[in-house]
């Protein structure tokens, strides 16, 4: 055994020994500040989170998050639940870091966006707290216990220009069923029964944005489009109909393999012009590339985007 598997096991134990003294909430309010700290490497940071992140998880905790850019925002989170954790811990900084910093710069300048799949509120906290004043924010999530969430969430931060909306983005208006991923992951759910392993469904409204826009008066047209709907993004960029076209407003959307040659011919009957969002810059690409790891695009029909 080498010194520093030793060694790693000896502080387990310390650890272990401290968190049976009842330290863990404690120590999770001294780890956390220490990951934020600009002195500290990349390396150890990481190493801290390692080795306490999960093990002082406990329950539920509400947490003021910093924003890219500055300002914060307040969320409740589950500490059990990896995303919560690494929300709790990282802020925007570790969650698709270059996804963060470019919807909120493009958040700065959009009075109308629509988020479809908005889960808890990473995003819609996000763009909200970054809009101009006057403006209004749109979100949609159709998972009953999810969208609890995400409505405390928004509640916490006195957001009165975001309307939520329990329901799913389609190119129908009716109902559909929502199927649940077995592994429990609440970021997967989806209209397509094909998307992941799922055994367990719930009946959900379905709405084309279209339809809902012409539902009541409403100020504007959407100017910024956020996607994360698992599989069924042709459904809804199909529902937005006349909308789309009006403005071609910016998409943000997430590309998953298997789903990238319906979304490519789509696209290919618009002006738009695609970038893979990546920590290096937008990287303009003629062909999409589903992944796992770097998945999301910004569609745009704005050519300084290239620069």
């Amino acid at each position: 055994m080498s010194s520093d598997e030793v060694r790693h096991r000896t502080l387990r134990r310390v650890a272990g020994g401290v968190y049976a003294l009842g330290l863990r909430r404690p120590i999770r309010q001294i780890v956390r500040p220490a990951i934020h700290q600009p002195w500290l490497s990349l390396r150890n940071r990481q190493r801290l989170f390692n080795f306490f992140g999960e093990d002082v998880a406990v329950g539920e905790t509400t947490a003021v998050i910093r924003l890219p850019g500055g300002g914060k925002v307040r969320a409740t989170l589950d500490l059990s639940d990896e995303f919560c954790r690494t929300w709790y811990y990282w802020g925007y900084e570790r969650y698709e870091p270059a996804v963060a910093r470019l919807i909120a710069g493009l958040a700065r300048t959009k009075r109308v966006i629509l988020e479809a799949g908005a889960n808890i509120g990473y995003y819609t906290l996000l763009m909200a707290s970054c809009q101009p004043p006057g403006s209004e924010l749109h979100a949609f999530e159709p998972r009953p216990d999810v969208f609890a969430r995400l409505s405390a969430n928004v509640a916490l931060n006195a957001l009165p220009h975001v309307r939520l909306n329990r329901m799913a983005v389609s190119d129908v208006d009716g109902t559909a069923q929502l199927h649940l991923p077995d592994s429990g992951n609440r970021e997967m759910a989806s209209l397509d029964p094909g998307f992941v392993p799922s055994t367990r469904s719930v009946e959900v409204r379905t709405t084309r944005l279209d339809s809902y826009w012409q539902s009541e008066p409403r100020t504007g047209t959407p100017e910024l489009i956020k996607l994360d709907v698992e599989g069924v993004e042709v459904r809804a960029l199909r529902g937005l109909g006349a909308l789309l076209k009006d403005r071609w407003p910016d998409i943000v959307c997430e590309v998953l393999p298997g789903y990238e040659p319906e979304l490519t011919a789509f696209l290919r009957e618009t002006p738009y012009r695609r970038y893979l969002i990546t920590e290096e810059g937008l990287v303009p690409r003629e062909t999409l590339t589903g992944s796992h790891q770097v998945r999301d695009y910004l569609f745009t029909t704005e050519r300084q985007r290239e620069s």
